[in-house]
């Protein structure tokens, strides 16, 4: 009985931890989204930097717990727009 409750407990951990990761990351991505919107070029480049940190860390643990897949998707869309420039 023990083991299911480590078992339970941690799953509720690692539930709120994806929820909390993701959830600043989409924030990110939305303030970056506003920005390009509004043409903002200086702006858009220092939004766009801590996406790509908070990534770099994220990654790491989420890929103890989330398909790889989905990962490598993330990291592909990441950088593709990081190698291209927003404003042309």
């Amino acid at each position: 009985i023990t083991g299911f409750c480590v078992i339970i407990s941690c799953s509720f951990f690692i539930q709120h931890y994806l929820e909390k990761s993701s959830e600043m990351l989409l924030n990110e991505i939305e303030k970056l989204e506003k920005v390009v919107i509004m043409s903002e070029n200086e702006i858009a480049n220092k939004v766009e930097q801590p996406i790509i940190e908070n990534w770099d860390k994220t990654k790491k643990i989420w890929s103890a717990l989330v398909d790889h897949k989905e990962l490598d998707s993330i990291e592909e869309i990441i950088k593709r727009s990081y190698n291209k420039p927003l404003f042309c």
